[in-house]
């Protein structure tokens, strides 16, 4: 169950709508023939195109959103252009993009967790994204116990590393992560 995820249903008639806190949304369509994008940040985007509203029985329809794509050693200098998903229904294709530094953060941080751990992630937060040299870089902040056993995230009294990831904007590949120390 994804909450806050984006449905837009364009046919002759655009409606869009928010998945709610248990991940469904209830919507009433005009009869005709709908492309129906489903997306939310960290999450690979669903489209579904020619769905047929012919009657007005309640139809359920059921998609799940996988978490977006990561690599770490997959990227090569020939690819072009951005990645498509391919869609469990016949001619269906979506392309994922990474406008600003929030869509890289909500991608990255599932992911970082996923591979360190959430414990370590939470530890490392707040999680910053910057885009350099024509990538998303997201690191987290290198925090330490102080003399007085508080938390500090002060540069130059923490020795140590934190996770950094780097993505690509065109298609929200990920090109690298590691935990320096």
């Amino acid at each position: 169950m994804i909450p806050n995820a984006a449905i837009t249903f364009k046919g002759e008639q655009v409606v869009a709508a928010n998945t709610g806190q248990d991940g469904s949304v209830r919507v009433q369509l005009p009869y005709g023939s709908y492309s129906v994008l489903i997306s939310r940040p960290g999450f690979e985007t669903f489209k579904i195109v020619g769905l047929a509203i012919e009657s007005a029985k309640h139809t359920d329809l059921h998609v799940i959103l996988h978490v977006a794509p990561y690599c770490d050693d997959c990227f090569t200098e020939n690819e072009i252009g951005p990645r498509t998903i391919p869609s469990e229904l016949p001619n269906t294709l979506e392309t994922v993009r990474v406008p600003d530094a929030a869509t890289a953060l909500s991608i990255a941080e599932p992911v970082l967790i996923k591979v360190y751990g959430k414990r370590q992630i939470d530890y490392e937060k707040p999680l910053t994204a910057k885009l350099e040299n024509g990538l998303w870089k997201v690191y987290g902040t290198l925090c330490c116990p102080d003399s007085k056993g508080q938390r500090t995230c002060e540069t130059g009294k923490c020795l140590g590393g934190t996770a950094a990831l780097a993505l690509r904007p065109s298609d929200g590949k990920i090109l690298s992560i590691t935990h320096p120390k």
